[in-house]
């Protein structure tokens, strides 16, 4: 799929998901013309006041292009990112985006996919999910966070599983008994041939190459 030109949107709404997370939802410009196609995984490039350009995945469904959907979460070392998101944008400003592109595909015809996401690393897999029960294709998801006020998207998650292929456990290490997820144990006990996706802190994604890469030994 090509990418699309930059191109002006609207932020329709905006609204809090989780403690410093916010779900932004942007429309075309003009009103009645159709934002580019993407694919599940796919991301666009916020254009934003002062020059930082700043990449966030669309967690709407790939058929939708009547919207784009993105989720951010406020660094606390932003220099103008993510924090102008938070403290400077409202519904109804015009901003310029460029894409999607996809740099995160996903395999539509694995026979079983499992989902790890630490953070705002859900919400790449959120469109993943949305597609893979639109096939009917069997996934699983395990879902990392602080704590649950901390943890974004998580009844959008809820839905995703209800009633269908897929199966979620979501593991809060800052809680009061909370657990970190086991990744060598998710890994052992996925289906033969099944395909990963992980997206989250640099220490989880090394972590679960650690694993890949020993039990492939």
């Amino acid at each position: 799929m090509s990418e699309a030109p930059a191109r002006q949107v609207r932020v329709r709404a905006m609204r809090y998901e989780a403690e410093g997370v916010c779900r932004v939802e942007l429309t075309p410009v003009p009103e009645d013309t159709s934002l580019a196609p993407f694919e599940a995984g796919a991301h666009i490039d916020l254009h934003l006041p002062g020059g930082p350009v700043r990449s966030y995945s669309l967690l709407n469904g790939q058929g939708d292009v009547s919207r784009y959907v993105i989720g951010v979460h406020l660094h606390p070392a932003s220099r103008g990112g993510s924090r102008h998101v938070h403290a400077a944008m409202r519904p109804g400003d015009v901003i310029t985006i460029a894409g999607p592109r996809n740099h995160f595909k996903l395999s539509e015809d694995a026979s079983h996919s499992v989902f790890i996401a630490g953070g705002i690393g859900i919400t790449p897999l959120l469109s993943m999910m949305r597609r893979l029960n639109e096939l009917r294709r069997p996934w699983e998801l395990h879902y990392a966070a602080r704590t649950r006020l901390q943890a974004g998207f998580l009844e959008e998650v809820k839905e995703l599983s209800a009633g269908a292929a897929g199966r979620v456990t979501v593991a809060l290490d800052g809680e009061p008994g909370g657990t970190m997820l086991d990744l060598a144990q998710i890994v052992l006990q996925a289906p033969e041939h099944a395909h990963f996706y992980c997206c989250g802190p640099v220490g989880m994604l090394g972590r679960l190459q650690n694993d890949l890469g020993e039990i492939q030994h």
